[in-house]
Formats: structure tokens, C-alpha cells, sequence
């Protein structure tokens, strides 16, 4: 099977991006940037495609062409149409002895329709990298790798095995999830000198919430305007900024559960807290407040699946990281409204 022609394939969303940015950092760094080509919807020119794919005999480099949702995927954010994916497949299964060796062309493929003709043609013409999904044992060690420093060429574990357990417990089989909660903990090791982690440490930092953040919260509804000034605070301040949108996001799906309670007539603070597994005076304290709550239901609904769906975009590289901070005061501005 030719190793310049690849499916990257499996619905381990992470694994992919990973795999994808190792082969363009590894091939940047014997080419020129210029010869990456990355085509995905919303950006697929088809006369541009066909000179980047098919127009390496033109010049001496070697070029690096990526395109993704091909053949057919049926991810749910794949929103390439059939009369877009089915001419580009064609043009690519007529042409596919025209390619030259120097293109290194990579299909992306997340959850691939293996019935169709597109993946047959596919299959039998390329080599398959496939990714599954990462469970049980593996999730641990990819926790143990990514919360790892590298000091005077030695390599530093910040935390142990059953830490590792603890934080797949808490966290969940996310990989995008649990890299940027083992990045916090690896970034806050290294500002503060240390080479292991307690146990207490790291629920903190995996459930840190602080002052700024409640009066953000306090006032998303009430005052807009003071909660974009305690917002752009945060920034100044260097928040990081998956602290910040995973404290939005806690305190959404928990006045949200505590609403659903109440329709289902649990009325005890402990009772509450026993079911959503909390500590009692985190329930209390927002209990008094349903009242207030129940007004602004469907609003704290509406920016909890903003909050997600911005979380998502970020960690699959759709927004820039820059983006963050006015993506959020657009999110709390725009429902406040």
C-alpha cells in the first residue's frame, strides 16, 4: 500500500488532530509551510484542490495535501453535502494514477459509510491509520504521559498511577478534556517549582472556582455590563481560560439540575446534594435561589449549550485560542439580552 496516500480514520476526534499535527510539524520542518494544504467545508475550492493534489509534477517540492470528511462521514459535524463530497470523490477516483509522488495526500475520514463505493475505491487504494477509541488502562496512561515535564533531559512524572485513576474518574473519557486538565495541572507544577502533585491539589484545580468568577455569575443577568468588566478582569489577570469556561459550565448544569429536582418534587438541600453527589452547602447556597432561577430558565439553558459548543470548537482548533475571551463576553452579552 502506497505511504504517501492515507485514510486517517476512527471517531477518536483527538487522536486524528494529533496524529495530523505530528505529520505537518514533522513535514514543515523539511518543507516549506507554503506546501500544506489543508481543505475542509466551507473552504473547498475544487480548481484549487485539483492543482494541489494533482500539480506536484509542476514543481521540485514536495507537497502535503489534507482534506477532510472524505470518503462519506457520517460524524455529526461533517456539514459537506452530497452534490460537494460526491464531485470531489469522483475527480479524485477518475485522476487517482495522475497524483504524483511527491503529493503526500491524507483523507480524513472520522466515522466513514463502509458501504459505499467511495470507501471501497478508498480502502484498497490507501494506507489506513485508524485511531480507536481510548478506554479503561489506556486513558490512565495518557493521563500519566500528559502530565510529564521534561527537565535537563529527564523526565519528571508529576503524579502516580491511582492519581491518574482519580482524574479519569472526575474528568471522563474526553481526550480533549483530559489534555487541558493535565495541562493545567503540568502548568501549575512548573509556576510553583514542584515535581509531584497532592491529591488535594489537583481537586482543586480540577473544581477551582474564585472570587471573580462568582461575581461574574452573580451578575451574567442581572447587570451584563459589570459581568463583561469582572470578565475582562480575568483576562488581565491570565485566567486560564478553561478554568473559567468550565466554572460557567458547572454552575449552568447545576442550576439546571437543581430546577429538574424541583419538578420532581426533591425539596431537601441534603437530599439534592446526595443525588447530584455534591457538597451540601454548594446545593444550599444556590437553593435559595431558585426562585430566581426558575425565571431565567430557558436562558441559562441557552448558554449552557453556547458554553459546550464554544468548549468544542476550541479544543478541535475550529476557533484560535485568541478567540476565547471575546467569544465568551459575545456568549454573555448576546443572552443577557
Amino acid at each position: 500500500m502506497s505511504q504517501t496516500k492515507l485514510i486517517f480514520t476512527w471517531e477518536s476526534t483527538y487522536q486524528v488532530h494529533e496524529a495530523i499535527s505530528y505529520r505537518k510539524d514533522n513535514f514543515m520542518q523539511k518543507y516549506w509551510n507554503e506546501w500544506v494544504h489543508v481543505f475542509r467545508q466551507g473552504d473547498i475550492n475544487m480548481s484549487e484542490l485539483q492543482s494541489c493534489v494533482f500539480g506536484g509534477w509542476f514543481f521540485s517540492q514536495k507537497s502535503l495535501v489534507i482534506i477532510y470528511w472524505v470518503p462519506k462521514d457520517n460524524n455529526t459535524e461533517n456539514k459537506l453535502t452530497a452534490s460537494e463530497s460526491e464531485p470531489l470523490e469522483k475527480i479524485l477516483e477518475d485522476n487517482w494514477d495522475k497524483i504524483p509522488e511527491e503529493t503526500i495526500l491524507i483523507l480524513v475520514s472520522y466515522k466513514p459509510d463502509k458501504r459505499t463505493r467511495s470507501w471501497k475505491f478508498f480502502s484498497t487504494s490507501t494506507t489506513i491509520k485508524e485511531f480507536p477509541k481510548k478506554k479503561g488502562k489506556d486513558l490512565t496512561l495518557f493521563v500519566l504521559d500528559k502530565s510529564t515535564l521534561l527537565k535537563w533531559e529527564n523526565i519528571i512524572h508529576l503524579i502516580d498511577s491511582k492519581q491518574a485513576e482519580k482524574i479519569v474518574s472526575i474528568v471522563g473519557n474526553n481526550l480533549f478534556n483530559l489534555h487541558y486538565e493535565c495541562d493545567k495541572i503540568v502548568h501549575y507544577c512548573i509556576f510553583h517549582n514542584l515535581q509531584k502533585i497532592s491529591n488535594e491539589t489537583i481537586e482543586w484545580l480540577l473544581y477551582r472556582q474564585d472570587h471573580d468568577s462568582f461575581k461574574v455569575i452573580d451578575t451574567i443577568f442581572s447587570n451584563p455590563d459589570a459581568a463583561l468588566e469582572y470578565i475582562g478582569q480575568a483576562q488581565q489577570n491570565n485566567q486560564n481560560e478553561y478554568e473559567f469556561l468550565g466554572m460557567l459550565y458547572r454552575w449552568c448544569k447545576l442550576i439546571l439540575n437543581l430546577l429538574e429536582l424541583e419538578k420532581q418534587w426533591v425539596s431537601s438541600s441534603k437530599e439534592m446534594a446526595k443525588i447530584l453527589s455534591l457538597h451540601p452547602f454548594a446545593v444550599s447556597k444556590h437553593k435559595s435561589k431558585l426562585w430566581e432561577y426558575r425565571k431565567i430558565e430557558d436562558k441559562v439553558s441557552s448558554l449552557f449549550l453556547w458554553l459546550l459548543q464554544l468548549e468544542y470548537n476550541l479544543k478541535t482548533w475550529q476557533y484560535p485560542a485568541e478567540w476565547f475571551w471575546v467569544k465568551v463576553k459575545s456568549l454573555i452579552y448576546g443572552i443577557s439580552q
